[in-house]
């Protein structure tokens, strides 16, 4: 004879909620699981691209120093390279000139002088004897020229006060001048025509100290 089970209503509705629990458990649990392992791995790529994100700054940063540093050893260079790429000019001045004027009788006076120094290094010392001026000059000076084979100089004056021609002494200074053969000139104010140039060619490293002289036949430098 089969048998038939009743069950109370209260009893259905337990049995009934428990099997809806579980599914419920279940779907959460699921749900819980699904949504840990997308932050997860949203977690996770993001931190992939944050570690992209950052290994490339740094190899832009890498790249940049590089290239700031290639730019600055470049115009490092470049100054390097300016400021080694000439000499300095030679130079000239008047150094003195003697305040009182030669006796041209004792002794006779009959040439005209430039005694040379020269140091090796650049430094060229010129002495000027019997150079001729007005008595009472005013504004004497020199001018220079100075080339790579000569040093010529150019006596001037702005004004002569007295009715007369004197001689006189004078000092010359000539720097950053290289070693090597010049031709050393200096061309006077008064000097007689016909008289020879008061020049010459020196080779400085031969001959680095001498006198370099020229006869002069008219006045001032002696009285008939």
């Amino acid at each position: 004879m089969p048998y038939s089970y009743r069950l109370a209503a209260p009893a259905l509705a337990l049995l009934l909620a428990a099997c809806t629990g579980g599914d419920s458990t279940s779907s959460t649990d699921s749900s819980t699981s699904t949504s840990s392992s997308t932050s997860t791995s949203s977690s996770t790529s993001t931190t992939a691209a944050e570690s992209e994100s950052s290994a490339s700054s740094t190899s832009s940063g890498s790249s940049t120093s590089s290239t700031s540093s290639t730019s600055s050893s470049s115009s490092s260079s470049s100054s390097s390279s300016s400021s080694t790429g000439g000499g300095v000019e030679p130079s000239g001045s008047l150094v003195s000139i003697g305040d009182e004027c030669l006796d041209v009788q004792e002794p006779q006076i009959v040439q005209e002088c430039v005694e040379y120094s020269y140091d090796g290094v650049g430094a060229l010392t010129l002495k000027h004897h019997n150079a001729a001026f007005n008595c009472c000059p005013e504004g004497v000076d020199a001018e220079f020229v100075i080339t790579e084979d000569a040093v010529m100089i150019t006596t001037t004056e702005a004004e002569g006060l007295c009715d007369c021609l004197c001689l006189f002494d004078l000092e010359y200074a000539v720097v950053d001048l290289a070693p090597g053969t010049y031709t050393i000139a200096v061309d006077g104010l008064y000097v007689p025509d016909g008289d020879p140039p008061l020049s010459a060619d020196i080779d400085l490293v031969a001959e680095p100290a001498g006198t370099i002289c020229a006869d002069r036949s008219d006045y001032p430098w002696f009285l008939p």
